[in-house]
This record gives C-alpha cells, sequence and structure tokens, in this order.
C-alpha cells in the first residue's frame, strides 16, 4: 500500500483538482486504509462522527520487523516512533541492548484513540498519560497522528486537564526547577546538547509545565520527567510546526479503554503507572456498562488483557478465534 501513497501525496499538491479529490476520498476509508506513511512519519485517517460515537473506532494497523544484528529495543522503538515500554511490555524477555537476531517481532501500531472535546477546534492535542502517547487531531482533514511521550514520575506526576498552548520558543534555555539546583550545581542552562528541553517548548497556560524535545531519546515511553511531557527531537519538531498559541492541550489519564472494530468489542490496557485506580477490575466493568457493552464481552478475555496490560488493543468478543486485533 505504502509504494502509491507517497506519490499520490505529492501528486496531490502538484495537481490539486483531479489527485486531491482521489487522496480526500482515500482518507475517508480507514477500514481499507488504516494508516499512511510520508517523510517517515505515520497518520491515520478517521471519521469526526465515528470517533464521537460511544463505541470507540479501532484506528491503524500493526506490521512486523525482523531483528537485525546491530539493532537494540531502544532503536527499534524510535526507528517505529514507539515508547521504549511499548515494546518492553510486549516482549519482556527481549535483552535491551542485544535483543535475539533473526527473531521476528510484532510493531504497534493500532490505537483506540482517546475522544476529543465533543466541539473540537480546528486542531486539537490529547495526551493519554497512562499509554504514555499523544495524537494531535487535524479536524479539517480527518487525520491524526500519534507519538510517543515520557511523562512524570509517580513522584512527581504530569498534570491533568485543559490547557492552551501560550509559549512556543526554539531554543529555549532550562531553568532548573527547585530542589534540583545541587544535582545540576547550576539554575539555569542555555541552548544546545546538554539542554533537557531539546529545541523546542510548548508552554502550558497558567502552569510551569510544557512539552519540548530532550537530550537523552532513551527517556521517551517512560514515567521519568519532573511533570513536563517529553518528545523525540523528530517528532516535537512536527508538532512545533503544526500548532499555534491558543491550541487546546487535555491531559487524561486513561489505562482502560474500549473501542468497536467490524463489531468486535477491543480492550485496550495499560499499566495504571501513578495508582489512581483501586480495583482495575471493577473500573473496566463499570467503563463497559456505560458503553452498554458488557452483553457482548467475553469475561475471562478482559480478565487476561486486563492481567496482561500489554497496551495492545485485543479482541474481547466471545466469538472464537485469536484474541489479538
Amino acid at each position: 500500500m505504502r509504494s502509491f501513497i507517497g506519490p499520490l501525496i505529492k501528486a496531490a499538491f502538484r495537481r490539486p483538482p483531479v489527485y486531491s479529490a482521489l487522496f480526500l476520498l482515500l482518507t475517508t476509508l480507514p477500514v481499507l486504509f488504516p494508516s499512511f506513511a510520508e517523510g517517515g512519519e505515520y497518520f491515520y485517517p478517521f471519521s469526526s462522527s465515528d470517533l464521537f460515537r460511544s463505541h470507540a473506532p479501532v484506528i491503524g494497523s500493526t506490521t512486523t520487523y525482523t531483528v537485525q544484528k546491530k539493532d537494540t529495543l531502544l532503536d527499534i522503538a524510535r526507528d517505529f516512533d514507539l515508547g521504549f515500554d511499548e515494546l518492553r511490555r510486549l516482549y519482556p524477555e527481549l535483552a535491551t541492548w542485544m535483543p535475539a537476531a533473526g527473531m521476528r517481532i510484532t510493531i504497534p501500531r493500532m490505537w483506540i484513540p482517546p475522544r476529543p472535546p465533543q466541539e473540537p477546534n480546528k486542531r486539537e492535542i490529547v495526551i493519554n498519560l497512562a499509554e504514555m502517547r499523544l495524537f494531535l487531531f487535524n479536524f479539517e482533514r480527518e487525520v491524526f497522528r500519534s507519538y510517543p511521550i515520557g511523562i512524570g514520575t509517580p513522584e512527581n506526576p504530569s498534570p491533568t486537564g485543559s490547557f492552551l498552548i501560550d509559549e512556543k520558543v526554539e531554543d529555549p534555555a532550562w531553568t532548573v526547577p527547585p530542589g534540583l539546583e545541587d544535582e545540576y550545581a547550576i539554575s539555569q542552562v542555555e541552548p544546545g546538547e546538554q539542554n533537557p528541553l531539546g529545541q523546542y517548548w510548548l508552554g502550558l497556560e497558567n502552569t510551569h509545565y510544557g512539552l519540548h524535545g530532550t537530550n537523552f531519546a532513551w527517556s521517551v515511553g517512560r514515567a521519568t520527567t519532573n511533570g513536563c511531557i517529553r518528545l523525540y527531537p523528530e517528532d516535537i519538531s512536527r508538532i512545533f510546526s503544526r500548532v499555534n498559541k491558543a491550541t487546546r492541550v487535555h491531559i487524561v489519564y486513561e489505562p482502560v479503554k474500549f473501542g468497536v472494530k467490524k463489531d468486535k468489542v477491543v480492550a485496550e490496557v495499560h499499566p495504571d503507572l501513578y495508582n489512581h485506580i483501586d480495583d482495575l477490575a471493577a473500573h473496566a466493568y463499570t467503563l463497559l456498562q456505560k458503553k452498554g457493552l458488557v452483553s457482548s464481552v467475553d469475561m475471562n478475555k478482559l480478565r487476561l488483557a486486563l492481567q496482561r496490560r500489554s497496551g495492545r488493543p485485543v479482541n474481547i468478543s466471545p466469538e472464537a478465534g485469536t484474541d489479538e486485533e
């Protein structure tokens, strides 16, 4: 599929009347064309009407990759724009620095996207802390892009709520947070390779938090920050160019999500990183009740998904067959 998508997109800009219409038609068919890649970046078509149904859609697709001798698990994650823990949870047996060469692994690129506001602007950012993912929705073209993130530690958690971007800064200086001055022996780090903020900063209104790059890429996909949202350098540069001041950022905490794909109920379960939920199984059942899906679910499959907490969407409908989407 990808062999013709790239040229088609480029042609759309050269000859808008014909190719743009064809491209827009393709992006309204998420079942047939679940994901696209252009310039090393993935994007996913969606239908606004589907996105705001009580039963969320399942978008994207998985692929496979054969581990090479030169690979580390960290390299593979970054090459496919995944956070480290997204692969680690699927393959806990793989060595971080020398995974087994020749092994064929699944690359998870399928999402149950978190829901933006009912009356969205042209572009909205939704961050789900529990899955350590950022979703950038473009409602004009009905496509979204998704990026892995690093988040705050349990001791210094990232905030939830709705915020506006009120700062866009290239090459920011980093003011060392209170309590860390002794560790860094300095109060401010100037722009450059040693700056933990990387090359871009998107500040959130009325907070000291923001979205930024990093000089330590392998921290993406982990809970290691003082509350800010950290991205790969290449991803924050893409986001920086697509958002403006006053773009809304909605930060949620959803370790359990349910969606529907081809009339099958699908569950996506992530670890409860911040221990916000006393009983994950009871929480999941309550969500199913709210969505009217209890009678459509095999509870044994749901129980297994809750135990694994792999972050990968799995089929939990009662019919026979594989439980993986």
